[in-house]
């Protein structure tokens, strides 16, 4: 962001695109670690309109999974085929927005910060 171009999309080779995912790693990490520095114990205020800080880590985390770990066929370009559990219990459950309304996701059990930092490394 900020002005700095993706090498990736100029030059996708696996390297470049390796380096974008570690840049974006990096980003989303300083990012998560400005939200637990502006919100002691993550106590977000409830705001309808948006989703809380944790969930939205979580997603994340659950996207990436989904689309590239849990897809076995993902380079053959298969993709009605069905996906692999997730790694993190009841991921689905809590992160799908198809299954969690936007109102609802303020309501979910959710694992604490140092759980959905877990999962976020692990994926």
């Amino acid at each position: 962001l900020h002005g700095r171009k993706y090498r990736c999309a100029m030059d996708p080779t696996p390297a470049t695109l390796a380096e974008s995912l570690a840049e974006a790693r990096a980003r989303t990490r300083a990012l998560f670690d400005a939200f637990g520095a502006a919100l002691p114990g993550w106590d977000a205020r409830y705001a309808p309109e948006i989703d809380p800080p944790l969930w939205l880590f979580g997603h994340l985390a659950w996207r990436e999974e989904l689309w590239i770990a849990r897809n076995p066929r993902r380079l053959q370009g298969a993709p009605g085929e069905a996906r692999a559990a997730a790694c993190l219990p009841h991921a689905d459950a809590r992160y799908d927005p198809a299954q969690v309304a936007p109102t609802r996701r303020w309501h979910v059990d959710l694992p604490g910060p140092d759980g959905t930092l877990r999962y976020l490394a692990r994926v």
